[in-house]
């Protein structure tokens, strides 16, 4: 689905809700004109949910991540 298809559905009742952690534009930067008003829309909806895409983030990842950068500075 699509974020059209997600906005149609969503006026037309067929859905009640939505979470979302990936659009096909990430980068609200190259947004074009319609892209910037679904993508308002979509934030001013109080059945919508839009967290960022953080693929892979846990507690674990994390401290791996904090690991390797201590690494590469020479502090571990």
């Amino acid at each position: 689905m699509n974020t059209l298809h997600l906005k149609d559905a969503l006026l037309a009742g067929k859905i009640a809700g939505a979470g979302l952690d990936v659009l096909e534009n990430e980068k609200l930067s190259s947004f074009n004109e319609e892209e910037r008003n679904l993508f308002s829309w979509l934030l001013s909806r109080p059945e919508v949910i839009i967290t960022p895409h953080i693929a892979g983030y846990s507690r674990e990842s994390f401290l791996k991540m904090g690991e390797v950068l201590l690494d590469k500075l020479g502090l571990l």
